[in-house]
């Protein structure tokens, strides 16, 4: 399955930048995250992309450290041992009663950076 790595980067970013924006340093718990965190969860179900969300959460978390890049490092200043907690953390706040897979289990997912047309034609979504 391809996931477009901007729809969830667009996602991520309004967790990783929008606390980042009202503080001078990264939060000390996940759970001062929870917020922004709500925040990401209802725009993803007014757009009607939770499950892809859920979907992309649950394969960075399990999947290969690798497939981080777009989304860490100096783009957006979070190394990756702090980031899979967090991902975490969100997964399990907005998903309680679904389960994660195993780390190396998680759904196989391609992250592509496509342009608006080109995963409106992959998604069938116009």
């Amino acid at each position: 399955m391809k996931i477009n790595s901007r729809v969830i980067a667009k996602y991520l970013e309004m967790v990783t930048e929008s606390y980042r924006a009202y503080h001078d340093s990264p939060g000390e718990d996940v759970s001062d995250y929870d917020a922004a965190i709500d925040d990401m969860g209802a725009a993803a179900r007014a757009a009607d992309d939770d499950d892809l969300l859920r979907v992309a959460l649950d394969a960075l978390i399990a999947g290969p450290v690798s497939q981080l890049g777009d989304f860490t490092g100096d783009a957006y200043r979070w190394p990756s041992a702090e980031f899979i907690p967090l991902l975490t953390h969100a997964y399990q706040r907005l998903w309680p009663d679904e389960p994660l897979s195993m780390e190396g289990f998680g759904p196989e997912v391609e992250f592509e950076a496509m342009s608006s047309a080109e995963w409106a034609a992959y998604t069938g979504r116009v």
